[in-house]
């Protein structure tokens, strides 16, 4: 519109309200002297105000900031209701665009048993080792209706998905059945900006609010799947279950699939070194079928004394838990960096040496906190991996027959090939055992 007045296409602009024209009062006067300076009035109903008249524009600045002060009042209020509901445990989201639930009674999340699938389908493909880019391209190579259930100019659903939908679903607590709340708010009532809550703000966490999608041990793996993956050091590779968790024990590198006979009848599928001629010394570990590594894993798996390793796993949390160093020293570090703050806030007329001293020990603590905080957060993966870890264990029963990629994938760390014929397993808790092939 304003565009449309400095292009010369208006004269006149006939408004409801001060409220309805801008968000507070420098935007308004701001605008309604560009305008004015062009020739082009604008006309209020409701205050009844000219702009083009001499008493127009006082007229206008008081009416603002108590539209102003009007719509901060009415935000103030708004925010207090959403937060006072967030606190007694209730909550609304964007059914429309949230796939796998539906709005029930009394606002309450309910399954979708059609959606729910896709959600299922979502978190067992991630965890068999397809990366969030591959299972985006099947979900729309099968058509599959995006959560946003948008259509397209003909009128169909759009079935175009990204890796970044998929890493949303798999990060959403809700699916398996918690709610976190306040996870962003609005920095202020003006410019509405959406910010992430890092802790500015109380988030409220819900347990068992409604019906779950995903069983609790699956989305707790799907996390520490993820946090895998983004580790500098890790390679991950999407093409099979066995992707990046068989490695030769020889060089260590990745055992990929790789395809013998591929135009005869003698055709097959085997897993072998990736490495295994790249250098002068060719790695020694053997090639192997698919059968064979799924049946070692059976052996593997069959043979760990479940009722010992459970109670290990058991030790290892209550030891992981008992010892607070890392925590202790975190906090007597960021004490010791208030301290400094503060004597540098009480000094403003310090020598440049005194501000180069504290400089460089505000820096030294900083970055020993830093490392005493990887420190704390590399403590609660362990120990959230060990329960998990443990959970699948026990869920799996006393003797597993056939191959499963979810227990492969919930379980198992890696899977090391060696010369002599064996594979070493290696499991989440720690555990491992080795198996001839």
């Amino acid at each position: 519109m304003i565009a449309d007045a400095q292009n010369g296409k208006l004269n006149l602009i006939i408004t409801k309200s001060v409220s309805r024209f801008a968000r507070n009062t420098v935007d308004s006067i701001t605008t309604i002297r560009k305008l004015k300076a062009i020739g082009v009035g604008v006309i209020f109903e409701k205050e009844n105000i000219n702009t083009l008249d001499s008493s127009g524009e006082l007229l206008l600045t008081i009416m603002s900031s108590l539209a102003q002060e009007e719509s901060r009042s009415i935000s103030e209020n708004v925010t207090w209701g959403i937060r006072k509901r967030m606190s007694d445990g209730k909550y609304s989201i964007g059914y429309s665009s949230f796939l796998g639930f539906d709005k029930g009674k009394n606002g309450r999340l309910i399954v979708n048993k059609e959606q729910a699938e896709i959600v299922r389908r979502i978190f067992s493909e991630y965890l068999e080792g397809k990366s969030t880019h591959q299972i985006a391209k099947e979900l729309t190579e099968d058509r599959i209706p995006t959560p946003t259930r948008k259509v397209d100019e003909n009128g169909n659903l759009v079935c175009t998905w990204r890796a970044s939908t998929i890493i949303s679903i798999l990060s959403n607590e809700k699916y398996k059945g918690d709610a976190l709340l306040q996870k962003t708010f609005v920095t202020d009532y003006l410019s509405h900006k959406t910010k992430k809550n890092n802790g500015e703000l109380t988030r409220y966490y819900i347990k068992d609010s409604h019906e779950a999608i995903i069983p609790v041990e699956e989305w707790e793996m799907v996390q520490i799947e993820t946090a895998r993956r983004k580790q500098p050091s890790f390679k991950h590779s999407g093409i099979t279950v066995f992707s990046s968790k068989v490695r030769c024990g020889d060089c260590g590198a990745i055992y990929g699939q790789k395809v013998w006979h591929s135009t005869d009848k003698y055709r097959k599928t085997v897993y072998q070194c990736n490495h295994k001629f790249s250098s002068k010394q060719k790695c020694q570990t053997p090639t192997l079928k698919e059968e064979q590594i799924k049946q070692a894993f059976l052996d593997s798996l069959n043979q760990l004394d479940r009722t010992q390793v459970l109670d290990d796993c058991k030790l290892a949390v209550e030891t992981l838990k008992n010892d607070e160093t890392p925590e202790k020293e975190a906090t007597k570090l960021n004490a010791e960096i208030e301290v400094v703050v503060e004597l540098v806030k009480k000094n403003p007329h310090m020598s440049q040496e005194q501000i180069d001293l504290y400089t460089a020990k505000y820096e030294d603590l900083v970055e020993r906190f830093k490392i005493e905080e990887h420190r704390v957060e590399r403590k609660c993966a362990a120990i959230k991996r060990v329960e998990v870890f443990a959970m699948n264990l026990k869920n799996a029963g006393p003797v597993v027959t056939e191959f499963s990629s979810k227990l492969w994938s919930l379980l198992l760390d890696k899977a090391i090939v060696q010369h002599n014929n064996t594979i070493k397993f290696i499991y989440y808790s720690g555990v491992e055992n080795t198996v001839i092939i």
